[in-house]
């Protein structure tokens, strides 16, 4: 029986884990992945020159350097991209095949047998980085025809180089690394289209064509390109962006990678303070992403800041030039609007400029509660507000003669912020917060009286005015575990160091599936964000291969160098789903996030949740930074990042994210019992979460449950000995809709009241029931009295297993779907 063997199983879950090895075995980065036979490397034999002797009606193509072929490829990857080494962290080259994307299809991800690996031949720290790819010498794969005379020929295989991230660290482009790479090519951001580039190309015979130019419409790959035959094996083909096509056959060619102008980071490093400033504030009139959104006057920025660039440039201060980006940045109300420094110093001022204006403290933490109320929660014991009499609960009213409410809305904002929620909590830890030794007015009301009082403090230095109590002691890189019902917890700090967090990732999600659990939490409190191609790689062993999910579910707006402006970009259709199939995690998922849940972090939770996939539970909504970045280099080693691209949910015009954040499906109220929890150690976003999984659990399982006819089939009783049971037809049970069931039991009929409970429990309550003298050894009364004290139950939707109380002399009752 399923069920029985699924609760018998689990006691061999350890042992399944310790023994469980993926399906598919990595292979080593120094080995050549093919099923092909390849050219070895060292000097390949030299083949004579082709003749092309076609009988397509085809001119040759005017080939240079006919040396029978390309044997060896040697290129360069150049990169200007400030960020590259943050996706790309262990960079492979590949030749890979291009055909299924000339041919329009971009639902179907190239497969292992046409993958081509090779080795970087020096470091990627710097660029340019050179490269080596070996090519194959029967290559088997996609064919495309391209010689546009009408009729089905076998055609030709396209292949081009890629530098991939090779998130997974093995010998293959799986998935997303294929869509993340720098290749050898560039295509139109509108269109896809292939704008220029260098191809491998393969052809069967000599009877083959490719396109010899562009055509009159000057695009690649189309119906008016004049085709030119091919030699029998492998020619590079070069295209260039006016249209004209050459063609290589040397035994060793050179093929790099192209890089977009606008993926080059902005550098304005070498210019002085006033002149990068104008530099950066012209550039963000174009490239600032959501100036339309935030109703941005750029001029007007220029010129509010521009005292302070023009006072810094004349003293060559360049501290008070960090200062001064900082508060632009800050201005903006864009969380991926910000500056950064290697330099420590520069870095500091900021901090002292807040500790000037905000480093005393009354010594108490007050928080804005669900109910509109601000309250104590939080006292140090030898502070001014403990001092003073607060105590937890304790609720301010007003701050030196203003309401409160009034006072926090006039404070300043200190840190890049995107949602109002997340700019009102910035506001919020200022509240008590003064310079030190100043004097203010407290009006204030205890727990349980009416009357308000008003307390004259001075704000000192050295006390714990925020709750240093640290809810999460064991948070590290990346940590998981299983609690005692199986369900999975996870939590990382950020999406970075994409290797390591993958293969965590990758043993947690096999621990959950060879362990059953009914659910997985995924934390991302805290969580700031950084790598997407990593965001999706985890997701994809959410969704099985009977259940993809698509990667399509935003548009993306970017900076097309051609037109100066930001365009829809060209996007794909395709599916993702686990990379190693076996490990595909089904069960239900929670994702917990907070108001420090930035970028990718927000983008994995809303995709979860946007395809159904998960719910989302917090207290706070996310931070609401939507948009991609990029960075500035700016003099003094300072950096400006910014909003490069826009998203919106795809075929709208709605954001996805940006200034709104992620929609919680469980709010956690803020409560003074909650708060209370939070300082005894409990997690009660986590709680929340378990109990919204668990009520999940008990949905799904009950609309497998109810509408169907059961029959008894098994017993189990207290010793675990499994028990057949004889005429089961004459002992079923029906679920209906309105928590009512009916009861055949034997020679006896009952009618019974039921309810399901978080956790897959059940309570049933027998009711009526004929009298009956049932013959022979009927387990009529048994099977009644065991119903009546049904503690939970677990179903596949076509076994139901029913556990009991063990006093009553059994452990579970078994049933199948009747007819």
């Amino acid at each position: 029986m399923k069920i029985q063997n699924m609760f018998l199983n689990l006691l061999l879950v350890s042992m399944l884990v310790s023994a469980c090895s993926s399906a598919e075995p990595s292979v080593p980065l120094t080995t050549q992945a093919t099923n092909t036979e390849v050219i070895a490397t060292g000097q390949p034999e030299e083949p004579a020159p082709a003749e092309v002797v076609s009988s397509s009606g085809l001119e040759p193509a005017a080939i240079a350097n006919d040396e029978g072929g390309p044997a060896v490829i040697t290129g360069e990857w150049s990169y200007s991209g400030a960020t590259v080494l943050a996706h790309f962290q262990e960079p492979v080259p590949m030749l890979i095949n291009f055909s299924r994307r000339i041919q329009g299809n971009y639902s179907e991800f190239v497969p292992r047998i046409e993958q081509f690996l090779g080795t970087l031949t020096s470091s990627s720290e710097s660029s340019p980085v050179g490269y080596q790819v070996i090519v194959p010498a029967l290559p088997e794969g996609a064919s495309v025809d391209l010689d546009n005379d009408g009729e089905q020929d076998t055609g030709v295989q396209v292949y081009s180089v890629q530098i991939i991230s090779n998130l997974l660290g093995d010998s293959f482009a799986d998935q997303y690394d294929q869509i993340v790479a720098y290749r050898s090519f560039l295509a139109d951001p509108q269109t896809g289209s292939v704008r220029e580039g260098s191809f491998l190309v393969y052809a069967p015979d000599s009877n083959q064509g490719f396109p010899g130019s562009a055509g009159e419409d000057g695009l690649f790959f189309t119906a008016d390109d004049p085709a030119v035959a091919l030699p029998a094996g492998f020619t590079l083909v070069s295209l260039s962006k006016d249209g004209q096509v050459s063609f290589d056959r040397s035994r060793n060619v050179k093929i790099d990678t192209l890089e977009e102008a606008a993926a080059a980071s902005p550098d304005f490093s070498a210019q002085g303070i006033l002149e990068s400033f104008n530099s950066l504030i012209d550039l963000l009139m174009v490239r600032y992403s959501y100036t339309e959104l935030r109703q941005l006057d750029w001029e007007q920025i220029r010129e509010n800041y521009l005292p302070q660039v023009q006072a810094a440039d004349a003293a060559d201060d360049m501290q008070a030039y960090y200062i001064a980006l900082h508060d632009l940045a800050v201005s903006i109300r864009d969380a991926h609007v910000y500056t950064n420094t290697k330099d420590n110093q520069l870095r500091n001022a900021i901090t002292l400029q807040n500790e000037e204006a905000f480093g005393g403290s009354l010594g108490a933490q007050v928080v804005l509660l669900s109910d509109g109320r601000y309250v104590i929660t939080f006292l140090d014991a030898e502070g001014p507000g403990a001092k003073a009499g607060w105590q937890f609960g304790t609720e301010i009213l007003g701050v030196d003669g203003v309401p409160v409410g009034e006072y926090v809305d006039g404070l300043p904002v200190t840190d890049s912020l995107s949602t109002p929620e997340s700019i009102r909590l910035n506001q919020m830890e200022k509240a008590l917060h003064f310079p030190v030794g100043t004097e203010t007015t407290v009006l204030y009301q205890q727990p349980g009286e009416s009357e308000q009082r008003s307390a004259t403090l001075i704000a000192g230095e050295g006390f714990i005015s925020e709750a240093e109590i640290n809810l999460f002691p064991n948070r590290q890189e990346i940590s998981y575990q299983y609690f005692d019902d199986g369900v999975g917890y996870i939590q990382w700090s950020a999406f970075d160091n994409p290797l390591y967090k993958m293969a965590v990732f990758e043993n947690f999600i096999k621990g959950a599936v060879f362990r059953g659990s009914p659910a997985i939490i995924i934390d991302l409190r805290g969580n700031g964000g950084g790598n997407a191609e990593l965001l999706y790689s985890m997701a994809s062993y959410l969704f099985s291969t009977e259940n993809p999910a698509p990667l399509h579910w935003i548009d993306q707006y970017s900076y097309d160098e051609k037109v100066n402006d930001l365009v829809k970009t060209f996007d794909t259709e395709y599916k993702q789903s686990a990379w190693k199939p076996d490990l595909a995690y089904t069960g239900n998922v929670a994702v917990l996030v907070d108001n420090k849940s930035a970028s990718a972090s927000e983008f994995l939770s809303q995709y979860l949740q946007k395809l159904g996939r998960a719910i989302v539970v917090g207290e706070y909504g996310t931070e609401g930074a939507g948009g991609n970045v990029e960075l500035a280099k700016m003099p003094g080693e300072i950096f400006f990042l910014f909003t490069k691209g826009r998203f919106y949910y795809a075929g709208t015009d709605e954001l996805n994210l940006e200034g709104k954040g992620v929609t919680l499906d469980v709010r956690v109220p803020i409560t003074e019992e909650n708060e209370k929890a939070k300082q005894e150690g409990r997690d009660v976003v986590l709680e929340a979460a378990l109990a919204a999984l668990a009520e999940k659990q008990t949905e799904q399982l009950s609309a497998s449950v109810v509408g169907k006819s059961w029959k008894w089939s098994m017993l189990s009783d207290v010793a675990g000995k499994t028990i057949p049971v004889e005429n089961s037809e004459e002992y079923t049970i029906n679920f209906g809709e309105n928590g009512e069931m009916t009861i055949q039991a034997d020679c006896n009929q009952a009618a019974a009241s039921y309810a399901f409970g978080a956790g897959g429990t059940l309570t049933i309550e027998v009711g009526p029931t004929t009298l009956a003298v049932c013959p022979g050894d009927s387990k009529s009364e048994d099977f009644l009295r065991w119903l009546g004290v049904a503690t939970s139950f677990q179903t596949d939707g076509s076994q139901l297993a029913i556990f009991l109380d063990p006093a009553s002399g059994a452990l579970m009752l078994i049933f199948e779907v009747g007819e």
